[in-house]
């Protein structure tokens, strides 16, 4: 074998050795190494298992949680203050000068002038009918029912008689009705003039709807979800927005699990009239709930809890 003159010629004295072969360079990624620590320690590789998904979403150490504050919208209605000053002062003032006017339609609204005024035909067809019923005020159509044996006028006063008197019952049971229901806070009839808010109670703490976010669940599936496993199949509120209008970051005092604490994240719903109250499962994890009026909830939140939410609720 010729050696190239390059090389010093001691060199070619030198036998040749086997050079040991190197094993490759597996570079591993810092996201896995503490994975692949724990194998290492564990012992040998076993026959890969398809591993169950985490139950709870985890950003930067963080368990992510979703809250769902509804709202049930005031449900009778009060006229304001300055409403009623006006009406009254409006009231007064017509009656004392005698200004009260209304302009007719036909006169607000003309193309015109003067097109609200009949023309040659149907003055003559009014002169007819007045001539043939003596009545000024009567119509054409209350001329053919009189001509069959009605009177429009003989009817409307009994039929708005007993309209007005069945309202008047409905109304009356109703209000009893409401009365009845406004013992309790489970109620949606509790309140009617103010907004209420629904909290339940989980084991001794009161708060308002709250439950984990699962993989791959959006924010919208997760309080789905909640309503469905806590609140009832019945309950589906009206969801506000896709964006909560608060959140929370609360730390553990010391890490479980490599958990370092929980991002809770605050949306908003309306309770829809004429759908369920809250029905909750027996074997959820609801043990109590209530509709509370924003006065009211510093008495069963806690301090933190309102000082979080409170900016985003309305006021009455």
């Amino acid at each position: 074998m010729a050696i190239s003159s390059r090389f010093p010629s001691s060199l070619a004295r030198v036998p040749s050795l086997p050079i040991p072969s190197r094993p490759p360079t597996i570079r591993r990624s810092r996201r896995f190494a503490s994975a692949a620590m724990a194998a290492s320690a564990e012992g040998p590789p076993v026959a890969a298992e398809a591993a169950a998904p985490p139950a709870i979403s985890v950003h930067k150490g963080y368990k992510i949680q979703a809250s769902l504050c509804v709202d049930r919208l005031p449900i009778e209605y009060s006229e304001p203050k300055y409403c009623k000053e006006w009406r009254e002062f409006r009231e007064e003032w017509e009656e004392r000068t005698g200004t009260k006017m209304s302009v007719p339609d036909e006169v607000t609204f003309m193309s015109y002038p003067f097109q609200f005024l009949l023309t040659e035909e149907e003055q003559r067809k009014r002169r007819v009918l007045v001539e043939k019923t003596g009545d000024e005020t009567m119509s054409e159509l209350e001329y053919l029912l009189s001509q069959e044996g009605l009177s429009l006028s003989a009817q409307a006063p009994r039929k708005r008689k007993a309209k007005t008197k069945a309202l008047d019952a409905s109304a009356d049971e109703a209000a009893r009705a409401r009365e009845l229901a406004r013992a309790t806070v489970r109620s949606l009839e509790r309140e009617g003039l103010r907004h209420v808010y629904l909290v339940v109670k989980y084991g001794s703490k009161w708060m308002f709807p709250l439950t984990d976010r699962r993989p791959n669940d959006t924010m919208r599936d997760t309080l789905r979800r909640l309503c469905a496993e806590q609140l009832g199949e019945g309950f589906s509120p009206c969801y506000v927005g896709r964006c909560p209008f608060t959140h929370d970051k609360l730390h553990y005092g010391h890490g479980q699990l490599g958990i370092l604490g929980r991002k809770v994240f605050y949306y908003r719903g309306y309770h829809v009239p004429g759908t369920p109250n809250v029905q909750p499962p027996r074997d959820g994890p609801v043990a109590d709930y209530a509709w509370l009026t924003r006065s009211e909830l510093p008495k069963y939140l806690s301090e933190h809890k309102m000082y979080v939410a409170h900016p985003g609720l309305p006021l009455d």
